[in-house]
């Protein structure tokens, strides 16, 4: 999907860190990253982070070095840090 269209304050105002207190108190986030993400930058995902922590959120945040948007590189890494995350909060 391509925002190339949206104006950056709709952007802005769609972004998590703006809401980020709605998030559920007892529901674990798990975030995972790439730092060469062109398309979504990783300072995002770290005010992300600053915004749950502030905010007493259960969350783990994974920056992944030279990861793209799609996490090419790490694709088996990816899995596994998904999987194991669901099987330690949801089980």
């Amino acid at each position: 999907m391509a925002f190339n269209n949206e104006s950056p304050s709709e952007l802005d105002r769609r972004s998590a860190t703006k809401w980020s207190e709605k998030f559920c108190q007892t529901t674990p986030l798990l975030i995972v990253h790439g730092t060469s993400d062109t398309e979504v930058l990783a300072s995002h995902s770290l005010e992300l982070a600053i915004k749950l922590y502030e905010n007493k959120k259960i969350f783990r945040l994974m920056l992944l070095e030279g990861g793209d948007h799609n996490l090419s590189n790490f694709n088996q890494v990816y899995r596994e840090s998904v999987k194991n995350w669901f099987e330690r909060y949801l089980k």
